[in-house]
């Protein structure tokens, strides 16, 4: 019987393997906070929950700095304040002006407040970031309904404006 040995044709070299790399969820957010808002203006999308989206994204992860990272794990209410104040600010300002700057500020220090909920492994940051995609669609919803009730839709723009009548020779004379 013959040995196999490297030199050997018969010997099978192992296939090219790719995998995803192994990082943290947040260093995805990282990632993903970085190239959403230049994909959008390519792409030229105006949807302004998707543009919230992307603009959280930014600035809750890709932004924010190592400093503020560590004093929000170690719960301190300055650091999350401030995190909140501008994830959750410019994030509410972009959706609903000076109000949804403090809705979305407040919301969003509530959130992390609550610490990925109880969640050490991969659903604490997945429910954490679900939550401030809620408060953002609810937020925006709200704010759409609410202009909507202060300057309703002008259901008459669209029809044809009205055709002068004919006058008559006394209406004329008058």
């Amino acid at each position: 019987m013959t040995q196999l040995t490297q030199a050997s044709p018969l010997v099978r070299k192992p296939a090219l393997h790719l995998s995803w790399p192994k990082w943290a969820w947040w260093q995805w957010g990282k990632l993903l906070g970085g190239l959403l808002p230049p994909l959008l203006v390519l792409l030229n999308i105006r949807t302004p929950l998707i543009w919230a989206l992307a603009l959280h994204l930014l600035l809750d992860f890709t932004a924010q700095s190592t400093p503020t990272a560590r004093a929000k794990s170690c719960h301190k209410w300055s650091a999350l304040l401030y995190h909140g104040c501008i994830a959750g600010g410019w994030t509410g300002l972009l959706l609903g002006g000076l109000p949804g700057l403090l809705i979305g500020a407040v919301a969003h220090v509530g959130v992390d407040a609550a610490d990925k909920f109880g969640w050490t492994d991969w659903r604490g940051p997945l429910v954490d970031q679900l939550a401030h995609i809620l408060v953002m669609s609810r937020s925006i919803s709200a704010i759409a309904a609410d202009a909507r009730a202060v300057n309703p839709p002008d259901r008459d723009s669209c029809a044809r404006p009205p055709t002068p009548r004919a006058r008559s020779a006394s209406q004329i004379a008058r």
